[in-house]
């Protein structure tokens, strides 16, 4: 009877221990999960203030080439050169790009623009190409165009403009034979001694004078051209 009494005991005893041992096995494991977990968010939480950073911020918020390129030539086709220059390196190679703009203007060019895609980056800065068709010497209120397969050819560099440069194919797209050479004939014709200061190549008729007297002729005579044509 004792030994069944003190064999009882010692179990109760040992279940209590296990009991015991279990539960302390627990805390201890919980202890370690909420420790491994304040861990965790602390490693979090530097890694929210890295992402936060300026340098991390700027990048993120930075616009991509083809978004730069697409800005500035949608300043550029709506003649708003103030906005436009926004977007030029301070270095940017573009010429007399301001009289080219005025020039266009000028003739009622309308830039109608397809898309712009980054085409490869180099030490010079990303390339990007923007396709594009055109209206030029209101050629819309002749019915005829738009013309199509140009591309201005851009380099960005730090999210500004560094050179930009467009080719207009008028002879392959109709451009020429429907319009430029039908109104030289005409402007000679009718307007020879303002013909002479609108072309620079005079009497050939193949480059303007980008003059600001040339560029009052060019926009007076294209409206007057599609008038007598109207």
């Amino acid at each position: 009877m004792e030994r069944t009494t003190t064999e009882g005991r010692l179990g109760t005893a040992m279940a209590d221990v296990e009991r015991n041992t279990q539960r302390r096995r627990r805390i201890l494991a919980g202890a370690a999960l909420a420790a491994t977990a304040a861990v965790i968010a602390v490693i979090v939480a530097v890694w929210s203030l890295a992402d936060d950073s300026p340098e991390t911020a700027t990048r993120a918020q930075a616009p991509n080439a083809a978004g730069v390129a697409t800005a500035f030539v949608d300043a550029y086709g709506s003649y708003d050169r103030g906005q436009a220059a926004t977007y030029l390196a301070d270095d940017a190679a573009l010429g007399t790009w301001r009289l080219d703009n005025r020039w266009y203007e000028a003739i009622g060019l309308r830039l109608l623009l397809d898309s712009c895609a980054e085409q490869g980056t180099s030490s010079a800065g990303t390339r990007v190409e923007c396709t594009f068709d055109f209206h030029a010497l209101h050629s819309e209120q002749l019915g005829r165009g738009p013309y199509s397969g140009n591309v201005i050819y851009l380099t960005v560099r730090d999210s500004k403009i560094a050179t930009a440069d467009p080719v207009l194919e008028y002879t392959a797209n109709g451009f020429s034979s429907q319009m430029w050479e039908p109104f030289a004939t005409w402007v000679a014709r009718a307007h020879p001694r303002d013909a002479a200061t609108m072309y620079a190549d005079w009497p050939s008729q193949d480059a303007p004078a980008l003059t600001s007297r040339s560029i009052e002729h060019w926009e007076k005579h294209s409206a007057d051209y599609v008038d007598e044509k109207n």
